[in-house]
């Protein structure tokens, strides 16, 4: 991203990105710090995964695109986040992370959260992740789908001033566990959703192999499975607008299954 007169970082043009672009199933940036370390005006495209991040120190992202991947099996696509360590992610944006295996479960297509503290999203934006919008109702594609933008398991997040828009997942999968656009399983409590719009997401009913359609397990938009009945999710001054559901006793919007 940068002309190679820059006397200092400032001095590179705003918009500027330095770009990671991969062939073949490899992660572009993968990182194990114990140290405290700031990524700044990447963007990654193809390959298996675009950030992977471990280790003990703590992470910041700021001005970032991670774009287009398209399958392989475990965990996200886009950003896969463990350790510890605080982790904030500012002005990113995560698109076209599709999920196109018809044998393998899917946890986040976006962004995958196990480990962390807390991780703060700050001016972030999720659209057209999960599953490809040529996959029909009934496909086998992704059937495992949980979260088709964002999937945290037991990592409690902030997020501020975010948009969830276009992201389209699976209801149902062998367990009957699918689904979720934005997915909290576990100790997530004390998590926080802000000005945030969650609009023109999509939950289809997958698995051909299941005849009946799914109830609550799969549905919602933002979908909370906290466990234990006294974790607690702030939810405000949020939008959920257009959101579909292909469910029974389904809901498209917010599901709170416990917690």
């Amino acid at each position: 991203g940068f002309g190679g007169f820059e006397t200092s970082p400032a001095g590179r043009a705003d918009g500027a990105y330095s770009t990671i672009s991969v062939e073949g199933p490899h992660t572009a940036l993968s990182i194990a710090n114990a140290e405290a370390l700031t990524l700044e005006g990447f963007r990654t495209r193809g390959g298996s995964r675009g950030l992977s991040k471990s280790g003990a120190g703590a992470l910041t992202v700021t001005n970032c695109v991670f774009e287009k991947v398209s399958s392989s099996s475990g965990e996200a696509l886009g950003v896969v986040v463990k350790g510890t360590g605080v982790v904030r992610f500012a002005n990113v944006r995560f698109s076209e992370f599709y999920q196109t295996d018809t044998a393998s479960q899917r946890n986040g297509a976006a962004l995958f959260l196990n480990g962390p503290s807390r991780v703060y999203l700050d001016d972030c934006l999720f659209v057209s992740n999960g599953v490809p919008f040529s996959t029909g109702s009934g496909s086998n594609q992704a059937y495992a789908m949980r979260g088709s933008a964002l999937y945290s398991s037991g990592t409690p997040l902030t997020a501020r001033n975010c948009r969830f828009v276009g992201n389209r997942g699976q209801t149902l999968d062998v367990g009957g566990e699918g689904g979720g656009v934005v997915r909290l399983d576990g100790a997530c409590g004390g998590s926080a959703f802000s000005n945030c719009f969650f609009v023109a997401n999509e939950n289809i009913h997958g698995y051909s192999n299941y005849s009946d359609y799914p109830t609550d397990k799969g549905a919602g938009v933002l979908t909370l499975i906290l466990g234990a009945a006294g974790r607690t999710v702030d939810v405000v001054n949020c939008t959920f607008a257009y959101n579909l559901i292909e469910g029974r006793e389904a809901t498209a919007g917010l599901n709170v299954r416990s917690g």
